[in-house]
């Protein structure tokens, strides 16, 4: 007897595999969320004055201000125009809560950073301090 075979055609699977591409764009997305604010944080450059001062002490969150050789202001990594949105922004963070950490830049005009520390005084700042490089003697 003579047997007669079915062919069956295979069928191409052209489907793409999910799993490991959403695995990699996974592993990209946290790579990114951890490196983005380091680059945040050290894209001001600031060249602060040296002094043979004893470190300042540690706070829990202190609003950083930094104040850059052109004289724009950054409070906590985000730039503000005016003295007056300065203010309103320390208003918001509630300066009298917290310690207040000004960076300013060597060369900077001493009329900002005195009108930044009144600001800051005048708000009622719990403590100020000002950031120095330290000196190796």
């Amino acid at each position: 007897m003579i047997s007669f075979r079915r062919q069956r055609k295979k069928r191409l699977l052209a489907e793409i595999n999910l799993i490991p591409f959403t695995d990699v764009v996974l592993v990209i997305l946290v790579i990114f969320m951890v490196t983005t604010p380091l680059l945040v944080q050290s894209s001001i450059k600031v060249e602060l004055p040296k002094s043979s001062l004893d470190s300042p002490s540690q706070s829990i969150k202190p609003i950083d201000i930094t104040i850059t050789n052109d004289g724009s202001i950054w409070i906590n990594n985000l730039r503000a125009p005016d003295l007056k949105s300065v203010q309103q922004q320390l208003v918001y963070l509630k300066v009298e809560q917290a310690t207040v950490s000004i960076k300013g830049d060597k060369s900077v005009n001493y009329g900002v950073v005195a009108s930044v520390l009144g600001l800051v005084q005048k708000l009622g700042a719990k403590a100020i301090e000002l950031e120095v490089q330290f000196k190796k003697d």
